[in-house]
């Protein structure tokens, strides 16, 4: 179990590309008996197309394009392409479509040429390489195809290093900070998503479009995945219409129930991320909402808020306070409420030593002594005497 929770958090090694859709124009854009297989050519295919990779924060630009056309055109073979990519409760396997050749970019869009293979005619879901032939000649609009490939991280944090700008933001206290954020230069990544950098292509996929064709047989490999996600919708009260999960024989209602039953024993809820985090601070204030922490604003701040709270507290105090997330004002208090203690104790002890230094004998009331090293005529002191030492002459 642990394995797997430490790989849950690792950042996914696979990374997939925008949705591309459509055939160029071509007198024959599909021959059923072309291609170096002699099983089927589909020309001119949408491979990836620049902008968004929806659901992965990532944008494509003109260089991954390149990066992706001169990596198909460096496979020897070309690049492998299945029947949808491999999901939640289904491999690859028995999906094998053909190898796509010759890609060119074509404006914002890289296009190639899918050459299907014998055996995607006779895969276990029946003739694959038949229905994406028909599909691309039928409903040219509705062939998409997806890219699976791996990320040069490297170079993508390098591309991000050197686009970093000075950006005035709101702290979690309603107080303008100045930090560096990433600013893409192209113009229309407004959201500014990390821009992808190939380190090697994997496969092209080719990929439903479920508007256009709800009930293909591009959804049968999915489709206990897609019916998981409908009954958790259900469940989690994130949809109001009951799915029909025949796959898994159950009543989505009482699914929904033990679901709702569940997280109130264990004192839970579902909060939606971008409603949690604009509602995290109080208009007020600035603070967290009593019982709340506050939310992470990125290393650097971390660091400056827990050196801020030491340098004003002092270790021990500061970094607990912190720690516990205690606002600032509230770590004031509390601050307070130490030196009015330790004020408390000072007080007491200078008493006690004023008490001490009364009941002292002042003046002598010893005889003259004689020391053994020869100084005669050394008083011995008492009281407070004894405790004052004065110099000897040398």
């Amino acid at each position: 179990m642990p394995a797997t929770r430490d790989k849950l958090g690792d950042p996914a090694e696979f990374g997939r590309g925008t949705l591309a859709r459509g055939i160029s124009p071509a007198d024959i854009p599909v021959e059923p008996e072309g291609g170096e297989f002699g099983s089927g050519l589909i020309r001119g295919f949408a491979v990836i197309t620049r902008g968004e990779a929806l659901g992965h924060d990532l944008w494509i630009d003109k260089t991954f394009l390149q990066q992706v056309a001169d990596s198909l055109n460096a496979e020897q073979g070309g690049a492998k392409s299945r029947f949808t990519h491999p999901g939640l409760s289904a491999d690859g396997l028995g999906k094998y479509l053909g190898r796509a050749h010759k890609a060119t970019v074509d404006g914002d869009t890289i296009r190639a040429d899918l050459h299907l293979a014998q055996s995607a005619h006779r895969s276990p879901d029946g003739d694959l390489a038949a229905y994406v032939m028909q599909l691309a000649t039928e409903d040219a609009a509705a062939f998409g195809a997806s890219i699976v490939f791996a990320h040069d991280f490297d170079a993508e944090d390098e591309f991000e290093n050197d686009h970093l700008q000075e950006v005035e933001e709101t702290d979690w206290r309603g107080q303008p900070v100045k930090r560096m954020r990433f600013r893409s230069p192209d113009a229309e990544n407004t959201k500014h998503l990390r821009h992808a950098r190939l380190s090697a292509l994997r496969a092209v996929d080719i990929v439903d479009s479920p508007a256009a064709n709800p009930n293909g047989l591009f959804r049968r490999g999915d489709a206990i995945a897609d019916e998981a996600e409908s009954l958790l919708s259900f469940a989690l009260g994130l949809t109001e219409e009951p799915p029909v999960a025949s796959s898994f024989d159950v009543h989505p209602q009482r699914v929904q129930s033990f679901v709702a039953k569940f997280l109130e024993r264990h004192r839970l809820s579902v909060v939606n991320k971008d409603e949690a985090m604009s509602t995290a601070t109080t208009p007020q204030t600035g603070n967290p909402p009593a019982g709340e922490t506050k939310p992470a604003e990125g290393r650097e701040h971390f660091a400056a808020e827990l050196n801020r709270y030491v340098t004003r507290f002092g270790a021990e105090h500061g970094t607990a306070w912190f720690t516990s997330g205690k606002s600032w004002e509230q770590a004031l208090e509390a601050h307070a409420v130490v030196l009015e203690a330790q004020l408390t104790a000072s007080r007491k002890d200078v008493e006690e030593l004023t008490a001490k230094l009364a009941s002292l004998d002042r003046g002598e009331t010893d005889p003259v002594s004689t020391s053994g090293d020869g100084n005669a005529g050394a008083k011995k002191k008492t009281g407070l005497a004894s405790l004052i030492s004065m110099p000897t002459a040398s």
